[in-house]
């Protein structure tokens, strides 16, 4: 599909970016990783996959988080609470009453926060490479946040969360690290994930969970993994093999996806169909079957 215009909600004075697919039967909200771009995520190596896919079977909106990429910037990160105040602000500005909520990363947090707070207006929520447990240490801290800023804008950090297929990749990654927010600012919101803290939260949320990670996945423990799924009540997990935490390479979270879209519309996806392989299919069979046509016609004569 097409670039989605990239629209604004006014979240108290801040503008909130955000995009949307025309139409759909259903409602979905999605809330992504750490660092993004709304029209850099359209081209390679995102290409606007993830967006694509689940436009297929809903009406999809994408937020940025304030503070980053093309909602307003901010000189201080911005609280778990204010981004879900952004979220209601952007679902107010599209009239949407209900949607079911995908938390990407970084973006479950927040999505677990608001249907905490919003039960009546989530209707199922997925938390897709997510995980709870106690803040990082004081070691992990001095460790990482340096780097993440001096990294911040060559490719580094991005391609530790993402897995892309070639370099050329890595320097796209470079350009949405430099785009999406500053070196200083990726240190603070790098930061503030360390500190949130959302098992809280966790129990109160009633809306139908599934929580979805890849068994070897190198950013997130499994065990985070196991803890989240643990403290919401009923909540599904489903574990894939992978050694991955997000990957952007095409058809690698194939499986991720079909079992999300099956999670929140209750229906197995429909395979898709090669319309170039079916029609070349067609046009052999019917070359095949025009030889003994031409015969039988011969012989007529």
């Amino acid at each position: 599909m097409d670039r989605p215009k990239t629209r604004y909600a006014e979240s108290g004075e801040l503008n909130i970016a955000y995009c949307r697919s025309d139409s759909g039967p259903i409602d979905v909200v999605v809330t992504p990783g750490f660092a993004t771009h709304l029209e850099l995520m359209w081209e390679p190596p995102f290409s606007g996959r993830i967006f694509d896919r689940f436009s297929r079977f809903s009406r999809v909106i994408q937020i940025e988080k304030r503070g980053v990429g093309l909602s307003d910037r901010i000189s201080e990160p911005a609280t778990l609470e204010q981004r879900m105040d952004d979220l209601r602000a952007v679902m107010d500005a599209e009239e949407i009453e209900q949607a079911a909520f995908v938390g990407i990363s970084e973006g479950a947090a927040m999505s677990a926060l608001f249907a905490a707070t919003y039960p009546d207006r989530v209707s199922s929520l997925v938390m897709w490479e997510a995980g709870v447990g106690a803040p990082a240490s004081e070691d992990v801290r001095s460790a990482l946040l340096p780097w993440v800023q001096d990294a911040w804008g060559s490719g580094e950090v991005m391609s530790v969360l993402v897995r892309v297929g070639n370099e050329r990749d890595v320097e796209r990654l470079a350009k949405l690290e430099r785009y999406s927010m500053s070196p200083r600012m990726a240190r603070a919101l790098m930061a503030m994930n360390f500190d949130n803290d959302i098992r809280g939260v966790l129990p109160v949320i009633s809306a139908p969970t599934l929580v979805i990670h890849r068994s070897d996945d190198p950013i997130l423990d499994r065990a985070r993994a196991v803890a989240l799924a643990e403290l919401i009540p009923c909540a599904r997990r489903v574990e894939l093999p992978g050694d991955w935490h997000i990957s952007l390479i095409a058809d690698a979270e194939a499986d991720a996806l079909d079992i999300i879209e099956e999670f929140i519309t209750g229906s197995r996806p429909a395979p898709e169909v090669d319309i170039d392989r079916v029609l070349a299919t067609v046009l052999f069979t019917d070359i095949v079957d025009s030889t003994p046509r031409a015969a039988q016609c011969c012989v007529a004569r």
